[in-house]
């Protein structure tokens, strides 16, 4: 169980970037392909820890695996910036927390059969249920019924959780043979060449380095706070749990984003009571009954696995 609440913790601390992704992305940099430069590129601060970890070059199919899903990564990002810049954030989040754990499962099937990594069956039936559930309270606690899913920010959200699957099971693979730091450390290093290639485009180019000469102290601080010390510290503690976790694991982590949507409403309602200028949260009965029916079946889900796991 010690993966599960590792990932669990991972969404309480990534639901705090998702608000500040929403602001900055409002207020800082409304150009998503600009943040997702910044986001890939930032993640080669992780080879000021190189020397202390064991860093080594890896076998070449270990090599392009972790550099291939730390480019998938940022294509990932930069889709579901784009689905929050252009569309309701809600209807993206719903669709990527809902398609996400179903294209990771088949991921891992089809490349585990490709790569040779994964067993028959990666689920006992126990197992498969638990899944289940957490994906239908995934999308039960983000979806809202008000706010329907327009063909072209379904295709946003499904390009967004396609790549986001990548990146995991590609991740997940790399860990099944190489020590955690050397690991991610190549993926970070996968991230910052996908990031720099945003930087060919002449538009990026000039949003890039025209914002970087406009920024504010004040701004730094909230992208330094926001994607230097939350989002490096969800990133962190995702992977551990994915280190830790059986193949199989990868998918239930995937499903387990329930908890950061569950986290992202509670924080969202009590920003809409305290600073409502910064964020407002609709509050019905209606959608009070939705989310909690989606807690409790998010809690059966967990359940189904503690039980399976203790």
């Amino acid at each position: 169980m010690t993966w599960i609440l590792i990932g669990v913790f991972s969404y309480l601390i990534s639901a705090f970037v998702s608000l500040l992704d929403k602001f900055v992305l409002k207020s800082l940099i409304p150009e998503p392909k600009v943040y997702a430069f910044y986001v890939g590129v930032i993640g080669i601060l992780v080879l000021f820890i190189a020397p202390f970890v064991g860093f080594s070059i890896m076998p070449v199919k270990e090599l392009a695996l972790a550099l291939f899903a730390g480019v998938f990564f940022v294509f990932g990002l930069f889709f579901f910036y784009k689905g929050f810049k252009k569309y309701e954030v809600s209807r993206v989040v719903s669709a990527v927390g809902g398609l996400g754990p179903i294209f990771t499962f088949l991921l891992i099937i089809l490349i585990g059969k490709f790569l040779k990594t994964t067993e028959t069956s990666i689920f006992t039936s126990q197992e498969f249920l638990a899944f289940l559930l957490l994906v239908l309270g995934s999308f039960l606690i983000s979806y809202e019924l008000d706010k329907k899913i327009t063909s072209r920010s379904f295709f946003i959200s499904v390009a967004a959780a396609f790549f986001f699957s990548l990146n995991l099971v590609l991740t997940k693979n790399v860990f099944l043979t190489q020590p955690f730091w050397n690991a991610l450390i190549w993926i970070k290093i996968g991230s910052f060449l996908a990031g720099i290639t945003f930087i060919f485009f002449k538009e990026v180019k000039d949003e890039v380095f025209g914002y970087a000469k406009s920024i504010s102290k004040k701004s730094a601080s909230v992208l330094f706070l926001n994607q230097g010390i939350l989002s490096v510290s969800a990133g962190l503690l995702s992977n551990w749990a994915m280190f830790l976790a059986p193949i199989g694991g990868v998918a239930i982590l995937n499903s387990l984003q329930g908890f950061q949507y569950l986290f992202l409403f509670v924080l969202t309602l009590l920003f809409s009571f305290h600073l409502p200028k910064f964020l407002k949260e609709e509050i019905s009965p209606k959608i009070i009954l939705q989310k909690i029916v989606a807690i409790f079946v998010i809690i059966f889900g967990i359940a189904f696995l503690y039980f399976k796991f203790s």
